[in-house]
């Protein structure tokens, strides 16, 4: 019996737009695009984003890597969450196909006791477990 359907997370069930979400915290477009750029381009993001690395291992690659920035970096790593919100339309999706209780959990997303089908609409894709 299939019991779970796991997503990709960013720009799928949630938007992710981090210098529109940050440039409230670095005031500045500028500043704000170095920050992002940086951290969310950088190696390091990409093992935490496939689950390899955990989000305190990358304090200390972003502090030695861009030591002109570790508050920032800081400021980044301890509210990035945040700056992800549910995305109106894959919400509908889920809805249409009966699926519910979301839950989030190392760069994954699982919606439970729904229908099981592989979903793969408008670009968004499940994958049933």
């Amino acid at each position: 019996m299939i019991k779970h359907i796991v997503f990709d997370i960013g720009n799928v069930l949630m938007t992710f737009a981090p210098e529109t979400y940050f440039i409230r915290w670095f005031q500045s477009e500028e500043k704000t695009h170095r920050v992002c750029s940086r951290i969310f381009t950088h190696e390091a993001w990409e093992k935490y984003d496939q689950g390899i690395w955990m989000l305190e291992d990358l304090y200390a690659v972003y502090h030695d890597a861009y030591p002109d920035m570790v508050e920032e970096t800081d400021i980044v790593l301890q509210n990035w969450l945040q700056l992800m919100q549910p995305m109106h339309e894959t919400d509908e999706e889920c809805r249409l196909w009966n699926l519910y209780s979301f839950q989030y959990q190392s760069g994954f997303c699982g919606l439970f006791e729904g229908n099981p089908a592989v979903l793969s609409t408008g670009g968004r894709c499940g994958i049933v477990l």
